[in-house]
């Protein structure tokens, strides 16, 4: 029994290899200008039974509430981030991406030794 699982989605996939590999050289023909109708690739498509494309794009009531409230957050969200960063933006960028200068370097240098760490783990600077 097994054996006629595997051979069935063996030519199943072979197949879809077959199939997408089709369309794949019809579009391209179709692009570069050797052929008149893109529409023949994709043709081949429409006739597998996995890419039933009404059944995948058909959503019941529960999940489009669910996309809904998944894409206000997702909006909430990107307006957060963007309120945030132009009130915080400026303290951010000058406390994390100032450039290094002697001076800071020699700071650092004096409170690593005040904490008389060993050698290993002092910061080679």
């Amino acid at each position: 029994m097994s054996t006629f699982t595997e051979e069935s989605l063996f030519n199943t996939s072979v197949v879809l290899i077959n199939t997408l590999l089709s369309s794949v050289s019809d579009t391209v023909l179709y692009a570069i200008g050797l052929t008149s109708n893109v529409t023949e690739g994709c043709s081949h498509l429409s006739a597998l039974p996995l890419f039933d494309w009404q059944a995948l794009f058909s959503y019941d009531d529960f999940q489009v509430i669910l996309l809904k409230v998944f894409l206000f957050i997702l909006a909430f969200n990107l307006v957060s981030i963007y309120i945030a960063w132009k009130i915080y933006g400026k303290n951010i960028y000058e406390t994390f991406m100032k450039p290094v200068t002697p001076k800071i370097i020699e700071d650092l240098k004096k409170s690593v030794s005040r904490l008389n760490l060993p050698k290993e783990h002092s910061p080679r600077v």
